[in-house]
């Protein structure tokens, strides 16, 4: 009896509708007002040059998008000084940049 009650809670909250994560109010009217970053690994198997990580920019608004391939997550901060550095040099400022916040990013 008890087993049935469990799984059934547990179809129940399965199937059960969430609210939306709502929009953003600001819109993004150039590149750069919004970076989102995300890390990737570590990959089961090493490459062939022995990365084991990877961290993607993605701009929100023209949707361009670098991938850099890291051996430790150390180099996180080498990589959006590198990211930053490009688009400076294309003429924009990046303005925020939005990460799932899973610690990479803290130093």
């Amino acid at each position: 009896m008890c087993q049935e009650t469990i799984s059934c809670v547990s179809l129940c909250a399965g199937e059960a509708a969430r609210l939306s994560f709502g929009r953003r109010m600001t819109l993004r009217v150039k590149p750069g007002n919004l970076v989102l970053a995300d890390v990737c690994g570590p990959m089961q198997e090493d490459s062939f040059r022995g990365y084991r990580y990877f961290v993607n920019f993605k701009d929100d608004y023209s949707k361009y998008g670098d991938v850099y391939f890291m051996k430790n997550k150390s180099q996180i901060a080498e990589k959006l000084k590198c990211f930053l550095a490009k688009m400076n040099t294309v003429g924009y400022t990046v303005v925020e940049l939005l990460t799932d916040g899973g610690g990479e990013f803290i130093n």
